[in-house]
């Protein structure tokens, strides 16, 4: 997974208004306030909805997004976090529609709580990373 397969599903150069070329920039621009159409992008991608993203991003920000307005900080690093685990995930299950499938699945590793969930937060997101790299060793507990 590369920087810029996590800019691509933020909308890439066409929405984020630049390339982006490596972890920092990505920084720069999660600081700054990603675009919110980046969000649109994501959703699409991933194939959920508005009250399923509403779980990281206020729905009336999410509904402001057809406005060319930018996301705050931690808006932008949920929806940033949320972007490198689906690709993370798309890496290690094989495909878009498996990782579309796991991220809304409870899971057991997980304490029964789905990937989605957890990504709200830093700490919940190092536990779905990990989960993927033990589901990319071979190790199911």
């Amino acid at each position: 997974m590369t920087v810029m397969d996590i800019a691509d599903l933020l909308g890439g150069t066409r929405v984020l208004g630049r390339s982006i070329d490596s972890d920092l920039e990505l920084d720069g621009i999660v600081e700054e306030g990603l675009p919110s159409r980046s969000v649109e992008a994501l959703m699409r991608h991933m194939e959920i909805g508005t009250a399923e993203m509403a779980t990281l991003i206020p729905k009336r920000t999410l509904m402001a997004s057809k406005q060319r307005t930018r996301l705050s900080s931690d808006q932008s690093d949920r929806v940033a976090r949320l972007a490198r685990v689906f690709r993370l995930a798309e890496e290690t299950l094989g495909s878009s529609e498996k990782a579309r499938v796991w991220i809304r699945r409870p899971n057991r590793t997980l304490g029964g709580r789905t990937p989605l969930e957890l990504v709200r937060r830093s700490s919940g997101s190092l536990l779905v990373e990990r989960a993927l790299g033990r589901l990319a060793h071979g190790v199911y507990t």
